[in-house]
């Protein structure tokens, strides 16, 4: 039953996300605009919770909480997302983004600190490139001038 919930709670916030997303615009007189990557991904969140709930259910009768480890890192997910978001008005995207990565990349898969700042850079100049170069957006700037 629980187990039924939680994917009706997917398709519900997948739902609420493309409702929302679509109330922003998905498409500006240039092109792509801010609406559609949260509409897409909405429709992806529901399309998985659809999936899941017409899956066979795969119920345990003895529920395993995460040991400390887990627990880390998810709470260090929880903790990073927010941060993001919290982040994005007064930092601006590039910066919210490279520091959210970074507690990413250390909280769940611990590596050197070379290979976490190399690929937190890489992925948010990635990022940049896609939605700022390509599809022509305008992510939020911060103090920096980016």
């Amino acid at each position: 039953m629980i187990e039924r919930l939680v994917n009706l709670t997917w398709i519900l916030v997948g739902a609420a996300a493309a409702t929302l997303s679509w109330r922003i615009g998905l498409t500006g007189p240039y092109g792509p605009d801010s609406g559609l990557f949260p509409f897409v991904a909405g429709l992806f969140v529901a399309a998985g919770g659809v999936a899941l709930m017409l899956a066979r259910s795969h119920a345990t009768a003895d529920l395993e909480w995460p040991d400390f480890a887990g627990w880390t890192r998810i709470l260090g997910v929880i903790g990073a997302l927010a941060f993001m978001a919290l982040a994005i008005p007064y930092l601006g995207f590039a910066i919210a983004s490279l520091v959210t990565m970074i507690i990413l990349l250390r909280t769940v898969e611990p590596g050197s600190w070379l290979s976490t700042l190399v690929l937190a850079v890489v992925s948010v100049a990635a990022t940049l490139a896609l939605f700022v170069g390509l599809l022509d957006l305008q992510l939020p700037r911060g103090p920096l001038g980016f």
